[in-house]
């Protein structure tokens, strides 16, 4: 995937919905996917599904946490910092190299 589509990816998983309320939702420190879809009161398999487009394009972190006087992990999801330059000057340098 070249840089002009990981930008598109990128806007296009950022923009739908949930997406922007898990980044909220798991800034302040990380939260499991139950507890993101009952905040959200959305299923279960639509937050699993925006935890994984966000996971592929950079925005969040995943990682496994082992649970007090337990022997399972629980997975648990949180938002990284990241930061998207766009202009008309950068948009004109991904589309030629595009085109190149």
């Amino acid at each position: 995937m070249n840089e002009l589509e990981q930008v598109r990816r990128f806007l296009k998983v950022i923009s739908r919905a949930y997406s922007f309320e898990i980044i909220s939702f798991t800034h302040s420190r990380p939260r499991t996917a139950p507890e993101i879809s009952d905040f959200l009161k959305t299923p279960y398999t639509t937050v699993k599904t925006r935890l994984n487009e966000l996971i592929e394009i950079g925005a969040l972190d995943v990682s496994s946490e082992k649970q007090p006087n337990l022997t399972k992990h629980k997975i648990v999801y949180k938002s990284k910092d990241f930061f998207l330059e766009l202009d008309p000057r950068r948009i004109s340098e991904l589309c030629l190299h595009k085109n190149q």
